[in-house]
């Protein structure tokens, strides 16, 4: 019996592409969300990086909108 019985077979390239992050409207948040989409073909062990920047940078911006 096969190691990975019972697992189905997926071709990893047939997974959807991520799609770009949808324009929030807040140009702050739109230049952050960026980001993301630089991501595809990266390492995931990268993507931590990423995600820890990006929510420096939103929670900036969050703290920002609501100090004034």
């Amino acid at each position: 019996m096969p190691e990975n019985a019972g697992v189905p077979d997926v071709d990893l390239d047939d997974r959807a592409a991520p799609v770009a992050p949808t324009p929030t409207g807040h140009d702050d948040v739109d230049a952050l969300l960026t980001e993301l989409e630089g991501l595809r073909g990266t390492p995931v062990a990268e993507h931590v990086a990423v995600f820890e920047r990006l929510h420096l940078g939103l929670r900036g911006v969050l703290d920002a909108s609501t100090a004034g």
